[in-house]
């Protein structure tokens, strides 16, 4: 084993250090579930074997079945201990029945859509079918992941079976810069006050009632400017968003545990958020930022308030000891550690 943590687990269970398949949905490159691709490598640097399965299709039932059975072949192939799942709907579903054909201890991780309602208009019934996945896998789990305490109170059941585990954040790639040297590289004014938003998916977000929020905030600070993320901004960019703005904003409508929030303070970036998914737990202590209620003129008020402090925050201290990716490996791998133990202690029993 790479480290003396995991060694005392390791010599328990097998001579090997054990191995966990990842199945995460997409692709093995671009900016979908970077995350999770990044806790994988943190892992491994943990002394953990991990594998990533990228399923590459949730909505073609032919599709779906292929990729089951490309599953069902990488297991036989590199005979995991713990299948672990990242994401609920059709990825915990496809996972859960290949633990069940396979008996290897399943782990999911919920992120927040997969529990939370975020259908739009059109598409009510996937939403409700993908919620209504998750809530059956979770059945089949040894153990759950939830990103935010929010998501375990969405659980019908198992959740004493349940962790509170935010993604962690990547210090080293959202490594302090200065202001002046991210908005030269973006091209941006030096004299602007940037509020950043994030609108992967505009409804959820509430794009619209971000601009509404913006619109009242010129009266009292001039040389504004709103600068929306729509989602295709490769990671390694990211940072210079955040270190060239001066407040985040955020006002979705729900929340697992957002990563731009997280990425904004270890950027030591000025946040302004509703109380929504784990935001008020990730901004204790830290300065100047504010939780405010879901009102679009006390949002624009505190606004004002924190760009008025033209000062960074303290983020990066507490995010620090909060979720850093090397501190959210450790808990995984006591996540395993138990899944593993209690197994054996069943194998033990019988």
């Amino acid at each position: 084993m790479g480290t003396k943590n995991n060694n005392s687990l390791t010599d328990a269970l097998s001579s090997r250090p054990y191995r966990i398949i990842f199945i995460i949905p997409g692709k093995d490159h671009g900016i979908s579930m970077f995350f999770s691709r990044n806790q994988s490598e943190s892992l491994r640097k943990q002394g953990i074997e991990v594998s990533n399965f990228f399923l590459a299709s949730r909505t073609n039932p032919l599709l779906v079945l292929r990729e089951f059975n490309r599953l069902l072949s990488e297991i036989r192939h590199s005979r995991p201990d713990i299948l672990h799942a990242h994401y609920g709907t059709v990825t915990a579903g496809v996972s859960a029945l290949a633990a069940q054909l396979t008996g290897i201890p399943l782990v999911i991780t919920f992120h927040g859509s997969d529990l939370n309602n975020t259908a739009n208009v059109d598409g009510i019934i996937r939403d409700a079918i993908g919620r209504f996945l998750s809530q059956i896998s979770a059945l089949k789990a040894s153990r759950i992941i939830c990103v935010s305490r929010d998501l375990v109170r969405k659980l019908w059941w198992k959740e004493k079976y349940s962790d509170i585990i935010p993604i962690g954040v990547d210090l080293q790639l959202f490594s302090p810069i200065p202001m002046t040297e991210a908005r030269e590289q973006l091209h941006w004014n030096p004299e602007s006050k940037v509020v950043l938003f994030n609108s992967t998916n505009p409804r959820v977000k509430r794009l619209d009632f971000a601009r509404e929020i913006i619109a009242e905030v010129p009266k009292r600070i001039p040389n504004l400017h709103f600068e929306v993320l729509t989602g295709d901004t490769p990671p390694d960019i990211i940072p210079l968003y955040l270190y060239a703005s001066d407040c985040l904003l955020l006002c979705s409508l729900s929340e697992g545990s957002p990563m731009i929030v997280k990425e904004a303070l270890a950027c030591n970036l000025p946040i302004v958020s509703t109380d929504v998914g784990d935001v008020a737990e990730r901004l204790e202590g830290v300065s100047p930022s504010e939780i405010v209620e879901d009102d679009r003129d006390r949002l624009a008020e505190a606004l004002v308030r924190v760009l008025d402090q033209n000062q960074r925050s303290n983020g990066r201290e507490v995010i620090r000891n909060q979720a850093s990716l090397d501190i959210v490996a450790k808990k995984i791998i006591r996540v395993y550690e138990n899944v593993l133990s209690r197994q054996k202690e069943k194998r033990t029993n019988t």
